[in-house]
């Protein structure tokens, strides 16, 4: 029977709970929930679970220990007295998220990542490092960006940026004030207020073609901009495109949040996907049209065919 990898995860992160009470017998569950991140009910919860786990099911064969607020006796730890190692794989993919974190400008507790990051590349062998090294040196350019970006966020100033959108296929000029940065799926994100709009926009980095600090002090609202961490760039469009794909191209799934359903009589697939900006999905449906298609609702319908008709007729002039 196959395990999912979040339980899989799980299980790895209860049983480093073992040596690490062995080593904090004196930790109270309060105590060692706080320094572990963690709600201490779960904590309890967790360890009264591995009470009931071990290499088999007869006593001897299970964990031994005490657990209780004011601490955990562990009696039998099985021989689990160290912590799991790390796979060099995952020591190298850790390492890799710790550099993006170490440029990242604004960051709070860099510090943090950089002693993480220098314990890491203490317990990997020379090839695994040689190898992290090599996939981890920067781009110059980005690193002038966020170096440049930090200096804003810092001294609490605008910044002028010219900058490629996807979302329009345009290229503009404009003048923000630098809130905050951060990771979405390895890209690096600037979120910023634009004054002439009087919203929050957020940018990719890597799309930011050139960059300069102004001397104007930032007009940023003193209010945080909510960030939802599932949708931390604001899309507000809540409708979802009704598609209509050829079995062949299924692999659209992963690259782009597709829900397949039902198999249709012409022998395609039912799915639906996020819309999130109409212009960028016009354009999506546009550039998968030999794929896909679009029918539904019906107003996104006629959008996605009218686009398709002013194209054809720019062909023809």
């Amino acid at each position: 029977m196959a395990v999912s990898p979040q339980k899989l995860e799980d299980l790895v992160r209860w049983l480093n709970l073992v040596p690490y009470f062995s080593t904090h017998s004196d930790f109270s569950l309060m105590e060692a929930a706080q320094d572990l991140g963690i709600n201490a009910k779960e904590l309890r919860d967790v360890m009264q679970t591995l009470t009931c786990l071990g290499v088999g099911k007869f006593h001897g064969e299970l964990f031994d220990m005490e657990v209780e607020y004011r601490g955990v006796n562990i009696i039998d730890d099985l021989g689990l007295n160290e912590p799991l190692r790390l796979t060099p794989t995952e020591a190298s993919t850790y390492l890799l998220t710790l550099e993006a974190l170490e440029e990242m400008p604004g960051l709070v507790d860099a510090e943090a990542v950089v002693s993480a990051a220098a314990k890491l590349r203490g317990i990997m062998d020379k090839k695994a490092l040689a190898i992290y090294d090599s996939l981890a040196k920067p781009d110059p350019r980005h690193v002038e960006l966020r170096s440049t970006i930090s200096r804003a966020l810092e001294e609490g100033v605008q910044i002028e940026i010219k900058y490629w959108s996807a979302r329009s296929d345009k290229t503009s000029v404009r003048v923000v004030s630098p809130h905050s940065v951060f990771i979405r799926e390895d890209d690096v994100y600037l979120r910023a207020w634009q004054d002439d709009i009087a919203q929050w926009r957020t940018f990719r980095v890597d799309r930011i073609l050139d960059i300069q600090v102004l001397p104007e002090k930032s007009t940023a609202p003193a209010l945080d901009p909510v960030l939802d961490a599932d949708d931390p760039f604001g899309f507000t469009d809540p409708r979802r495109a009704e598609l209509s794909v050829h079995p062949e191209f299924t692999w659209l799934a992963e690259h782009y949040d597709i829900d397949f359903g039902e198999p249709r009589e012409d022998g395609f697939l039912t799915a639906t996907m996020p819309i999130g900006s109409e212009e960028w999905f016009i354009r999506f449906a546009l550039g998968q049209a030999d794929r896909l298609t679009v029918i539904g609702p019906q107003t996104l319908v006629e959008a996605v065919a009218r686009a398709a008709r002013s194209a054809a007729a720019s062909y023809t002039k």
